[in-house]
């Protein structure tokens, strides 16, 4: 199982990178480069799952668009 993120109005989910604290919020940033309130809803998904494109192309890289 993954961590992702499910962002309003894409097609697939974005992979989380990290996820932590921020001041007095709780922010992830996504394997491509997003970052998003954790409120949004960070979720499991299986390893299979389909992702959206930017976190499979970044994936095959193995290092994070930061």
């Amino acid at each position: 199982m993954i961590a992702a993120i499910q962002i309003e109005g894409a097609d697939a989910p974005c992979v989380v990178y990290w996820t932590g604290r921020i001041r007095l919020s709780v922010k992830c940033t996504t394997w491509c480069g997003d970052t998003h309130d954790a409120s949004d809803g960070v979720i499991q998904i299986p390893d299979d799952a389909k992702v959206c494109k930017r976190c499979t192309e970044q994936l095959k890289t193995k290092k994070p668009k930061l």
